[in-house]
């Protein structure tokens, strides 16, 4: 039986008990100083240099702002998220961090203000799984990943959230990660100028990787996958795709 689709579930009742969200992946992670996915562990190996900035897109509930400061403790990090119910989580979890400014928006192709859809099963919220597109919100549980899932119980909520481009913002980003449910090549396309002025590494989750990446290939970037000790050239990595560009840029 699939272990997560057994956490899922018991997320579900821990938190329809004690009202509380649990967190115990999270602090176990920050305890042993490791990275809330593997390949982050690239970045102990990159130079990005503080004169510059590192973009979370999609910051969730800060997992990546965690990941990142321990292998890069000094870089400034502007981390973005449209979801209100996340916000306060982001805050508490890294109310120290003074190089860490946190927006209350997303960032898309072009700038408004858009439905935001959040997924919740028996009442409780599966924030981390928004997204703008309704349909897929409503597609992202299931019995695969949620043990004893009946969709009579699930219901989709609604949260209106403002959206910028990249290029509005005047950043000067070493390193963008981007993970937005699927949207990824939106962001990118409204940061187009902002990639071509300061060519940051790309960090981007796999969702149709060639489709999402289509710019940047066009822009001369090469995708690279972390083996663990090292990145390798023109292969997709296991969850996260590294887009490193051209030297010569």
């Amino acid at each position: 039986m699939n272990l997560s689709a057994i956490l899922a579930a018991a997320y579900v009742e821990v938190q329809r008990t004690t009202g509380r969200k649990p967190s115990l992946t999270s602090r176990v992670n920050r305890w042993r100083r490791r990275p809330v996915e593997a390949d982050f562990a690239a970045l102990a190996n990159l130079t990005l240099g503080l004169d510059r900035v590192l973009l979370d897109i999609g910051a969730n509930r800060g997992e990546t702002v965690a990941s990142a400061r321990l292998f890069q403790p000094d870089i400034p990090i502007i981390a973005f998220e449209p979801n209100p119910l996340l916000h306060p989580i982001i805050r508490a979890r890294n109310s120290g961090d003074r190089s860490l400014t946190i927006h209350a928006c997303g960032l898309g192709d072009k700038p408004g203000w858009f439905d935001l859809h959040v997924p919740y099963y028996k009442g409780v919220p599966f924030d981390g799984l928004a997204s703008f597109r309704r349909e897929e919100a409503a597609t992202f549980l299931n019995r695969d990943r949620l043990v004893g899932f009946d969709p009579r119980h699930q219901d989709i909520r609604t949260f209106r959230c403002e959206v910028k481009t990249l290029d509005l913002l005047a950043l000067k980003p070493a390193l963008i990660k981007i993970d937005v449910q699927g949207l990824e090549a939106a962001v990118i396309r409204g940061g187009l100028d902002t990639i071509k002025a300061w060519r940051p590494i790309v960090l981007m989750e796999n969702n149709q990787p060639d489709a999402d990446a289509a710019d940047l290939l066009a822009l001369g970037y090469r995708p690279h996958a972390w083996t663990g000790n090292a990145l390798v050239a023109d292969r997709h990595g296991e969850l996260n795709t590294f887009y490193m560009p051209r030297l010569d840029g």
